[in-house]
């Protein structure tokens, strides 16, 4: 809270073309699933986090074309897409459970996804399933449009980040045991409006 950053000049940004309707649509097929994970694991639905990893190859079928997916323990994910020359990987992260709700505190629907008035109502809309959402939608675009990073581009999710679980320490085992050592790690970051006219996003 005591941090200011420092001051920067404005720098020009390049317009990005996309779907952004198709973008929202794939969250919100991400929000439905009830990944909550608990303490107590008998209180988890196994089969709500299996039907959100089912929908990923109807929800971004260029990433299963040219990226292989590894499952490792602890409902944790990594994909590997491959670069054009050999260097260090880089890394975008995100996790895709949630944490417990009491729906009877919200207006809508906490897994229902509704855009009402602009605004997306969804556990996860901004942690973080909007994160995972938007590694897989790029990256899923990029490569639809036949772009091939320089250097291998690994993405990472975890399914028990909110209880603190080893699904992504397992991630960072696996790096190490292939003897990769990252050279940029893009995670999860602070609720961020982009400009002034963004719409909030519920978690």
């Amino acid at each position: 809270m005591q941090f200011t950053p420092p001051e920067e000049e404005p720098r020009s940004i390049e317009p990005v073309s996309f779907d952004f309707d198709a973008a929202v649509k794939c969250l919100q097929s991400l929000i439905r699933c009830k990944t909550v994970s608990y303490y107590d694991h008998t209180l988890e639905d196994d089969a709500e986090f299996e039907k959100l990893v089912g929908l990923l190859p109807e929800l971004y079928p260029h990433v299963f074309e040219a990226c292989t997916l590894t499952r490792l323990d602890d409902r944790a994910l990594l994909f590997k897409w491959p670069g054009r020359e050999p260097g260090n990987p880089s890394v975008l992260m995100a996790h895709y459970d949630v944490v417990p709700v009491d729906e009877s505190l919200w207006e809508h629907d906490p897994f229902g996804a509704e855009v009402i008035d602009g605004v997306l109502w969804g556990r996860g809309a901004l942690d973080t399933k909007v994160t995972f959402n938007g590694a897989m939608f790029s990256v899923n675009i990029l490569i639809g449009r036949g772009f091939v990073p320089k250097h291998d581009v690994y993405l990472a999710f975890s399914g028990c980040e909110e209880i603190s679980g080893p699904g992504a320490a397992h991630i960072v085992d696996w790096f190490i045991e292939q003897g990769l050592t990252p050279e940029m790690v893009l995670d999860e970051g602070s609720s961020v409006r982009a400009a002034s006219s963004a719409s909030p996003r519920r978690v």
